[in-house]
Order: structure tokens, then sequence, then C-alpha cells
């Protein structure tokens, strides 16, 4: 019954990881809500600010600039003032994918501060690959977007492999090479738990995010694989933000001199947080998480290397096998009210190493599947072995007249024996037999457990050592007391009885005796 069970659940668990892929492996774990709860997190870079198009600015700029999206010029504006500021990095979420045919002028003044600009960053929006077939963009037409994979790959041709995506309509935007895909790709359930750092096309091209655009621009260096599970902060709003509408009047007054120290040396991301713009994400930390802000923290994480680990699928068999391996010592060495605490105490202190290995560390070890493993043996084998110590309370039933019926009253010298183990021990020795273990109360509230009986049928007489070495369970000896050898006519007695108890007492009754005078030596009659 116990190996059936844990064989079942370990091909359960095999098949379970070998469909599961990068996107699907965290869905229905713990991930998200140990994230929610998590009390400690990496603590957000400093350097990072937002630069927020919130509900305020659509507001006030409105009222010369009308609805967004605004005339160009006012983003010109806004990124001359923050690089003479000071600001290490300007990085656009907003995609330039249409031209202002009304504001030309303002198209062509943001094209000439873009063309001024060293250090703004800009998204490409990746399409389907189903439908690079159709396009009519080569890797070629957007450097620093596009890479060679391989360095000796130099001769670059028109035959180049195509891709779809929404470019930057600004030339003096894609001429900054500065450029990189800003997709969030969600999971199966669409939560929003990893970030593609990059993409492969064929061996020979790599389409670079935006975070890995800054990458290759301050030397920041990448993780083994593109595809990451992101360390999110605590809140969803982690990440601190300014009001574009401020920044705007400043630029407008030029007041570099009394802001710029606001700016000096820090990463700005030009986004928005305003819901009627529908950046929003889903995240495990909440289901209207701003884009800017997963940005943000997907930024963040590849700068200071807080990608979370995950372990691969040989590993995780690997610690689900002896997990389970370790459910099944377990089963053999608690006894049935024990194991009933197992039940939630077990998947509760599993979920619980994930939780506390994902607050202080960098990697999530996920045992949801473990813990439910755990659940479902424990109650199967407490279920069992309940009603396999009900089962072998009752008096056996001879087979056959010729049987012998031994009869052994017995106890260990240092430590209690788990009935479970007992069960298992006499099964070795006879498959017709049954068992109890004797309790009387000490005083008036004292309940002690006293000494086994078991009662067996075989064909024939049970040798001393033959008990002592079945009996023999984990460290502890057996102290026999008792072994009566009853005539075969005797068993009839078994038919008479109603109940375990009405054999075992007699003995049980000498043995307490002899145990109390501390006198061990076998009596066999």
């Amino acid at each position: 019954m116990r190996w059936s069970i844990i064989l079942s659940l370990l091909l359960f668990q095999s098949l379970n990881l070998y469909k599961a892929d990068t996107y699907d492996r965290l869905v229905g774990s713990s991930y998200d809500t140990l994230l929610r709860k998590r009390f400690v997190a990496p603590e957000t870079d400093p350097s990072i600010v937002i630069l927020d198009i919130d509900e305020r600015s659509l507001q006030q700029m409105s009222t010369d600039h009308g609805r967004w999206p605004w005339p160009r010029d006012t983003l010109a504006s806004v990124l001359e003032y923050l690089e003479k500021s000071g600001a290490a990095a300007v990085v656009f979420d907003i995609l330039f994918s249409d031209e202002d045919v009304i504001n030309q002028v303002a198209d062509a003044t943001f094209a000439d501060s873009v063309t001024r600009s060293s250090s703004s960053f800009f998204p490409v929006l990746r399409l389907d690959q189903s439908l690079d077939k159709f396009s009519e963009v080569n890797v070629t037409m957007l450097p620093g977007f596009a890479t060679p994979l391989n360095e000796k790959h130099t001769k670059i041709t028109d035959s180049e492999p195509r891709v779809a995506v929404i470019p930057p309509v600004f030339e003096a935007v894609i001429s900054t090479g500065r450029l990189g895909f800003h997709n969030m790709y969600p999971d199966v359930d669409g939560v929003n738990r990893h970030y593609r750092l990059w993409e492969d096309i064929g061996s020979s091209w790599r389409l670079n995010s935006l975070p890995v655009r800054m990458a290759h621009s301050f030397g920041w260096s990448l993780p083994a694989g593109p595809n990451q599970l992101m360390s999110f902060q605590l809140k969803p709003d982690a990440y601190p933000t300014v009001s574009f509408f401020d920044v705007w009047v400043a630029s407008q007054r030029r007041e570099s001199h009394s802001s710029s120290s606001d700016f000096k040396d820090k990463i700005v991301i030009i986004g928005s947080t305003a819901p009627n713009l529908f950046d929003i994400k889903v995240t495990p930390l909440s289901p209207i998480q701003p884009g800017v802000q997963v940005l943000a923290n997907a930024i963040d994480n590849l700068k200071n290397g807080d990608f979370v680990r995950t372990l691969d699928k040989s590993a995780q068999w690997l610690i689900g096998a002896a997990l389970l391996l370790l459910m099944v010592y377990g089963s053999k060495k608690l006894s049935v009210a024990k194991m009933r605490w197992a039940i939630l105490l077990a998947p509760s202190g599993l979920i619980g190493v994930s939780f506390l290995v994902l607050n202080f560390g960098d990697v999530f070890i996920d045992q949801t599947a473990a813990a439910s493993q755990a659940f479902i043996f424990f109650t199967s084998m407490t279920l069992y072995a309940s009603w396999r110590n009900q089962f072998f309370s009752t008096p056996p039933r001879p087979r056959s007249n010729d049987m012998f019926c031994t009869s052994i009253v017995f106890a260990a010298k240092a430590t209690s024996l788990n009935l479970n183990e007992v069960i298992d021990a006499i099964n070795r020795m006879a498959d017709n037999y049954a068992i109890l273990q004797s309790g009387f109360t000490a005083g008036t509230t004292v309940g002690v457990r006293g000494p086994y009986y078991a009662i067996l049928l075989s064909p024939d007489k049970i040798s001393e050592s033959a008990m002592r070495t079945s009996l023999y369970i984990g460290e502890s000896s057996p102290c026999i007391f008792k072994v009566d050898h009853m005539n075969p006519e005797l068993t009839e007695f078994l038919s008479e009885a109603d109940t375990l108890s009405d054999l075992a007492w007699p003995f049980i009754g000498r043995a307490l005796i002899q145990w109390e005078k501390g006198d061990d030596r076998l009596s066999i009659t």
C-alpha cells in the first residue's frame, strides 16, 4: 500500500515536470501567494526613477496641448532638460510608431533632440514570430535592436532574416542604435512573472529587449538564459515617481540649476501610470500594476543581478523523489496519532521552506507539488494505518486444524515501539496474526502504554531466534517476556474469542509483573 502510493505520486510528478515549460511551471504554484506575503525583498535601486504621465499631467497638459498623445516637442523639451540635468539614461516606455501629421514641426523638433541625445533609449514592439515571413523589415535595418550572435558574422547582406516589428517612425531614433523591445510575455494563466530579455532569430541574430540594450551600453552582466523570473518588490508602486507635468514646467522655465540634482546619474523611465492609457499588466503583486513599474523592476533586476533563480527539472525531480522517500520512512516511524498531525504539518513545513528561501535567498524552490503529495500520502497512510490497526486487533481464524498458535508478549528495552512498525515486523513471521498494545492508568490520570501482545498462526513452531530477528526494529532490541506455543487443539479457542483482549490479558498480566521486576528473561512454554 505504502509503496503503491509513493510510486503513483512519483509517476505523477515525473509526468508533470516532463510537460512543464518555462511559462507554465509556476502556474498553480505557491509563488504568487508567497511573493505577496514576503517581508524581505531586494531594495529598489535608488538610481531608478519614473517620470510619470499621470492623471494630473494629462489634466494639466490638456489645456495647452489637448488630449494624449501630445505634440512631441513636449517630449523633446523634457529629454533635453533631463540630459542637461545629468541623467544617466532616459528610457522611453512610449512607442513612436506614427507620424503626427498635424504637428509636423513638433515631430521635427523631437527628432533634432534625439539626434543630439546620447543617453536616450527607445522601444520597439515585437510582433508574433509567425508574422516574420510577411515582414518587410530586415534585421539590418534596426542596428542595436538586432545584433549578430557570431562575432565573425561581419558580411551582412539583404538576405538576412526578416522580423515582424513595429519600429519607431523616426529615422533619428533608429539611427541612435539604442533600441529594444518592451514586450511582456505572460505565463499561460495570463500573469506576468517572467521577463524575456532577448530572442534569438535562428543561429545568427539576436533581438534585444530594452533592459538588455541598456546592459550593453552600461556594461551590466547578462544571465545565462533569456527568460528570467522577476524578483518583484514588496509593493506594485515601489519605484519613485515624478509627475511629467512638473518636469515639463521646469523645462519651459529653464530651471536647470534648481532641479538638476534630482536627476543626476539617474535612470529616468518616461511612462504612464494613468489607467486610461491602458499600460496595465497582471503580475503576482496586482492585477493592475502599471507597465512602467514592471519595466523599472526588470531594469533593476538586470542591473543588480536580482532575478529569482529556479531549479531545473532534474533537480526538482530529485528533491521530489527524496521527499517521497522521507515520507516513506516517516510513515514507518510515526504512530497513527502523529501521522494525523503530519497531514497538516508536513505540507505547511514544505511551503514554509519555500517562503523562507524566497525571503532570504535569490532562489525559489517550488514545493507546491511536494506539499500536495505530502498531504495525499499522509492522509492515505493515516486512513490505512487506522484500518490496519483495527483489522489486526481481531483474533485470527485458523485456516486448518493443524496450525500452531504462538502467543508473544514483548516490548522494547529503551524506546517505545511503533504499532505500525510492529505489524510490519510480525508480518515477516506469519501472515495470519493479530496484535494489540496494552494500556493502563498509573494512578488516576496518567496513561501508560504497556507491552505488546501478538498471536500468530503458522504451520510450524516459530523459533526464538526468528522472533528476535523479526522484532529487531531499528536500534530497539526486543525484550520478549513470554512465548506460548499452544497445542493445535487449543486454536479452537480462537473461534470462541470475541476480541483479542480476551486472549491477551492473562499473558500480559504475567508479563507486567515480570516487567515491573525488571526481569526481561525469555520464558517459553
